[in-house]
């Protein structure tokens, strides 16, 4: 069955507020954790800087089994941009960041149109509409 956003719970975790590396106004970085009804679906960090809103916010989100000894082929991260003036997410390429060795990095030709697509966008969609720290990149 595929997953809804409305089913995933978001457990908010660790929220730093850190110096932006060109200009030292404030960057925000949230971690967090996403269930299922049936458990833990994956984990995720959101950057984003209310002194750029030009740039736009950047969700990682790593899904699969993450257990002790599991292969990184059992094991995907994804990432998305939100940009905030047009109200919409892109999914970006991240295959080349990783190294094969913890993780699957995926790419857009990856997600979009396969039959993970649902699933992936349900995770984000949570992510979006339930953590209450991303208040302000909502309209």
């Amino acid at each position: 069955m595929t997953q809804v956003w409305e089913q995933i719970t978001v457990l908010e975790g660790d929220h730093e507020q850190i110096p932006c590396d060109c200009c030292g106004k404030t960057t925000t970085k949230i971690s967090g954790d996403i269930e299922g009804p049936n458990g833990w679906l994956g984990f995720y960090f959101v950057r984003f800087s209310g002194a750029h809103p030009e740039h736009p916010a950047v969700f990682r989100i790593a899904t699969g089994d993450w257990s002790d000894g599991a292969l990184a082929e059992n094991r995907w991260v994804f990432d998305l941009e939100y940009n905030v003036e047009t109200e919409g997410f892109r999914v970006l390429d991240t295959k080349s960041q990783g190294d094969g060795a913890s993780a699957t990095y995926l790419d857009r030709a990856d997600i979009v149109g396969s039959s993970f697509a649902p699933e992936a966008f349900a995770m984000v969609d949570a992510i979006f509409m339930k953590d209450t720290r991303l208040a302000e990149l909502h309209r």
